[in-house]
């Protein structure tokens, strides 16, 4: 799978995170940090409970904290430093914010710094088996589960429905309903029939949602190519289908919008800080691969600046980067 998704990307972000590499006076030695992840029930939280034990395990004094977010509360948050140092991110929220759009007209992101890039996710729209639910038009009507509000994956699926002429006011208009909140109540409300579409972003699969069909056959609703083909330019990718298997009686790759996961951190965090939290991750990268195979498999620090130049990268990064010859 190519994986190079950074390289226009880089360019409209050179002058953006120029300002980002430096150690600021505003830098914090605290060693209660917090890390932005996403709704519970996600992918992005359970790697990051993992990773804050590792780093809890390794970094003498340091306690961690795995707090539910989204991509744009995320970068918002790790910005202003305050609250969540550390955060996921999508790269089309940082390619918004780079240009002040979608969700981020008019706002300045301008101290976030790069750890390290990782795998694809998937925006994933499940149903039961029996639904009649076969694509992203028969949504009209019915009751949906967008997800957690004001997420990246919430945005990627206000677009994709821009594209297919819908929008939340046309599918309740017509009788259907939206609801929000975390993964596992999606699943649960699928699960009891309170829903007719859960949706949300998987990488490749969402634990919540595999946990339903251990007890309900479900089936996840394609994309054509030509609507994925019209959000590339916000930052999406069209040619990343869920793999074959990822699902129960998924027998064949399914077409999706797909976008690229990466840890930031607040441009003001000490280097040395920095160093250890990147030197640890990837010492003990075997933890998390053993622990979420389907994501670990992009657990490589070749991934993770794969694309990207290192003035993207916080200081800290790049120093051990450096150090395994990734970066010059």
């Amino acid at each position: 799978m190519t994986k190079n998704i950074f390289i226009s990307l880089a360019l409209l972000l050179s002058v953006f995170l120029a300002s980002c590499g430096s150690e600021g006076a505003g830098g914090s030695s605290n060693k209660n940090i917090s890390i932005g992840t996403a709704p519970l029930g996600s992918g992005w939280y359970n790697v990051s409970i993992t990773l804050a034990d590792i780093w809890m395990d390794n970094i003498d004094g340091l306690n961690v904290n795995v707090l539910e977010g989204g991509s744009i509360g995320n970068l918002r948050s790790v910005n202003e430093g305050q609250d969540m140092h550390l955060g996921w991110a999508y790269t089309p929220d940082l390619l918004d914010a780079v240009n002040q759009q979608g969700a981020f007209e008019s706002e300045e992101i301008s101290k976030v710094s790069t750890i390290a890039l990782s795998y694809p996710v998937y925006l994933t729209f499940v149903t039961s088996a029996n639904s009649g639910i076969e694509s992203i038009e028969d949504l009209l009507g019915k009751k949906v589960h967008a997800g957690a509000q004001g997420t990246g994956s919430e945005l990627a699926l206000q677009r994709l429905l821009e594209v297919h002429g819908l929008s939340y006011e046309k599918i309740e208009e017509a009788g259907g309903k939206i609801s929000f909140g975390n993964y596992n109540d999606a699943a649960t409300q699928l699960q009891d029939g309170i829903i007719d579409v859960a949706i949300g972003g998987g990488a490749p699969e969402i634990p919540a949602f595999k946990e339903v069909e251990a007890l309900n056959a479900i089936k996840i609703i394609p994309v054509e190519q030509s609507k994925l083909e019209e959000l590339t330019e916000f930052g999406y990718r069209a040619d990343l289908p869920i793999p074959a298997g990822v699902y129960t009686d998924q027998t064949e790759d399914i077409s999706a919008l797909a976008y690229q996961s990466m840890i930031n951190v607040n441009s003001d965090t000490p280097e040395e800080e920095v160093y250890e939290m990147t030197k640890f991750m990837w010492e003990n990268v075997d933890t998390i691969i053993k622990d979420h195979p389907s994501r670990g498999e992009y657990f490589t620090p070749e991934i993770a600046v794969e694309g990207l130049d290192k003035s993207y990268f916080h200081p800290g990064a790049v120093k051990y980067y450096e150090e395994l010859g990734l970066m010059e």
